[in-house]
């Protein structure tokens, strides 16, 4: 039951096995209360995580701006979708770049933004929002190549270092290293 498994699932496993199904108000009151459990630990993990990340973040030495050095960390981002297209529910996450730990997560479904293709940029930007209101300044944000977020960035983020995630970054590289290595194209007629 709270073991991520759908309520079609759980019905057909517990049929197969002859357990047996717990009946629904029983499953909500567990489900409620554990969730509440959940959801407490869950924002005290953040608070320790953006705590070590701030601490652990390594000022930048060519940078001017002392602000930008003060109270910043840097984070990575991505979506996670249920099916690859045309997705109900997708969660987006910002990790630290440092600790590799989650800051900050946002659940997106269709109810909140109806286009699947933006869910992503609308938990970005929801993100920034949570992360805002705890006091976590964003210095440097790495993404996948999603230009919307790039886009979103650019225009209402201009204090924020735009980067791509080291495995997107290093398959361009890989890309222009195999044109390069396979030599001159020669016309086969």
């Amino acid at each position: 039951m709270c073991s991520g498994i759908l309520q079609i699932q759980y019905e057909r496993f517990s049929d197969f096995s002859g357990l047996g199904i717990s009946g629904k108000r029983f499953r909500n009151k567990i489900a409620e209360t554990y969730g509440e459990s959940v959801k407490y630990f869950r924002d005290m993990s953040i608070i320790d995580a953006i705590s070590e990340e701030k601490s652990k973040t390594i000022p930048f030495d060519n940078v001017d701006n002392v602000q930008m050095n003060c109270n910043y960390v840097d984070i990575m981002t991505d979506a996670r979708h249920a099916c690859r297209k045309n997705s109900f529910n997708s969660d987006i996450t910002a990790l630290g770049q440092i600790t590799h730990k989650v800051l900050s997560y946002q659940h997106v479904t269709k109810r909140l933004e109806r286009n699947s293709q933006k869910h992503e940029l609308y938990g970005t930007k929801k993100l920034y929002e949570d992360l805002e209101s705890k006091t976590v300044n964003v210095r440097c944000h790495s993404h996948d190549r999603n230009s919307s977020i790039s886009s979103f960035i650019e225009k209402d983020k201009p204090n924020v270092i735009d980067c791509l995630d080291t495995w997107h970054a290093g398959k361009e590289v890989r890309k222009a290293i195999t044109k390069v290595a396979k030599g001159a194209k020669k016309n086969m007629e």
